[in-house]
Order: C-alpha cells, then sequence, then structure tokens
C-alpha cells in the first residue's frame, strides 16, 4: 500500500529514517482531503435534486441546521486538523533532536555551489558523502544569501542562513547515489530548458517574462484581476500550466513544460528561485529573524 500510493504521487523513493513518516502524513491529510472533498460534492448533488426549483413561483425552503450539526461540523474538521498537527509536531521535534553519536557534517552553500567538510576526512564540492545505517547531523551555513538544503529521497530540508548555523539530521536507510537540490542544479536546469532567455536573475527589471530576483513569496497580480502569492505551489503551476495564472503585463507566451520537467528538476527551480533575492530582501529577511 505504501509503495502503491507513492507511485500515484510521483514521490521519490524512501531513502531514510524520516521518509516513511512523512509519507504517511502526507498520505494521511491527502486521503482525508479526497474523501472529503467527494463528501462535499455528494452532498452538494443531493441538494441541489432535492431541493430543486420544481415550479416558477416556488419559494427557497429554509434549512435550520440543529446544535448538534453545527457542533460536528466544526469538531470533525478541527480533531483532524488537532491530529495532523500533533503527528508533524511529533516528526519536527525527532527530526530536530539529533542523537549524541550522530556523525557531523559542515554544510556551507555559496551561489552556486554546496561545500561540505567533514571532521576526520577532506572536504567536497556538490557531493556528500556519508555512510548508511548511521545517525548524520548537517550543521548548515551559508556565505552569502539564503539557500536550502534538499535532499528529495531522504524527505529531508533546511534553510542556510548567512551568518547562522541551523542543523538537521537523518540516518539514511541504504546506500546509493542520492540527489541534493540546490540553486547549483536548477540554474542548470533552468539554463538547459531556456528558462533564462526570458526570465532575469539578477536584476528586479522585467524582460519577456517577470523577474525570478524576489518572486518568491512576492504578492503577484494576474491578468483577471486577482492577487496570489508566488509560492512553491504557485511556482510549479506556472511551469507546468503557464497559462492558468498570467501575470499582468505579460502575454500567455510561455510554452508547457507538463512532460518535459521531472518532478525533480521543476523542484530545483523551484529553489533556484527561491535564492535569487537582493541584497536589500536578504538583509530585511536576515534582520526579520535575529
Amino acid at each position: 500500500m505504501n509503495e502503491l500510493m507513492r507511485r500515484m504521487l510521483f514521490l521519490p523513493e524512501q531513502a531514510s529514517t524520516f521518509a516513511l513518516d512523512v509519507d504517511r502524513l502526507h498520505y494521511f491529510v491527502i486521503t482525508v482531503t479526497m474523501v472529503a472533498s467527494l463528501a462535499v460534492a455528494c452532498v452538494a448533488i443531493g441538494f441541489f435534486w432535492k431541493y430543486r426549483r420544481r415550479r416558477e413561483n416556488q419559494a427557497t425552503p429554509f434549512i435550520e441546521p440543529t446544535p448538534m450539526f453545527e457542533v460536528l461540523a466544526i469538531s470533525v474538521p478541527l480533531a483532524f486538523f488537532l491530529v495532523w498537527f500533533a503527528i508533524g509536531f511529533r516528526d519536527f521535534v525527532k527530526v530536530s533532536s539529533p542523537p549524541p553519536d550522530a556523525m557531523d557534517v559542515y554544510v556551507q552553500g555559496k551561489q552556486w555551489m554546496w561545500k561540505f567538510a567533514y571532521p576526520e576526512g577532506p572536504q567536497s564540492i556538490g557531493v556528500m558523502h556519508i555512510p548508511a545505517n548511521r545517525p548524520v547531523r548537517l550543521l548548515i551555513t551559508s556565505r552569502d544569501v539564503i539557500h536550502s538544503v534538499f535532499i528529495p529521497a531522504f524527505r529531508i530540508k533546511m534553510d542556510a542562513l548567512p551568518g547562522r548555523y541551523t542543523e538537521i539530521w537523518f540516518t539514511a536507510t541504504k546506500p546509493g547515489r542520492y540527489q541534493i537540490l540546490c540553486a547549483q542544479w536548477g540554474k542548470q536546469v533552468a539554463v538547459a530548458q531556456g528558462c533564462l532567455r526570458c526570465h532575469n536573475v539578477d536584476t528586479r527589471e522585467p524582460s519577456t517574462g517577470p523577474s525570478w530576483v524576489d518572486l518568491y513569496q512576492q504578492t503577484t497580480k494576474l491578468t483577471d484581476g486577482r492577487e496570489v502569492i508566488a509560492d512553491e505551489a504557485y511556482l510549479t503551476e506556472s511551469m507546468m500550466e503557464p497559462t492558468v495564472k498570467v501575470v499582468a503585463g505579460y502575454q500567455p507566451l510561455m510554452p508547457n513544460y507538463q512532460g518535459k520537467l521531472t518532478g525533480p528538476e521543476a523542484a530545483a527551480i523551484v529553489e533556484f528561485i527561491k535564492s535569487l533575492r537582493s541584497d536589500r530582501t536578504a538583509q530585511a529577511i536576515g534582520g526579520a529573524e535575529q
């Protein structure tokens, strides 16, 4: 069942002790959401049929819900949210509490690469070497702007902040080669796909398409008048279905990348966009977090 759900949701393989816990919570949330959505759709169709207009001058019936119905309508969704929070908080505490015998790896982010240092070994750039079945703690910092260490197969992700150290730990459950998504790889994918012919990555000035500098978490106005937040979901949707939400002031010229980008490649481009912050924005974020 776990393998079937993982493939249905296009998730990468599970290669750490945290991966199964994270995926189980993901399955739980997705299943409850889909069942609830189906239930709401069925009730809506039933109400549409039961209370449909049968005569020209028929008045709309007034339905008075019972107190018990109101209690259930509030308490049941609240209970699920509390359960999700409890499971997520347990996993957060777990991933934030490395065991005392964990192996330390020092990680430094720099445009556009990762540097790894080991207490008893040489440094490496772009490739991290760790043993399987042994706890590993990553001590992470950045030399310039905000980055994020993201290893999809391990289900771990942690920001690298200039002037500060963050940490996260994991245990790889099987030997292998696993992708570490970073700005360097995201930029390579963006260049290979021709994204930088239309999007600026070194200035906020727009070109054929909106600039990627400071785009992440920015309020973006669309051609239909709506406003959206440029989060991970929006950025991914803009690559896969670019004509659904077109930014105001731009023509719908961007090609559809559905089927052209793999999941890890799309995630890498999103991470690259998230790292593109102007000096002013990076200083503001750093000041807010201190």
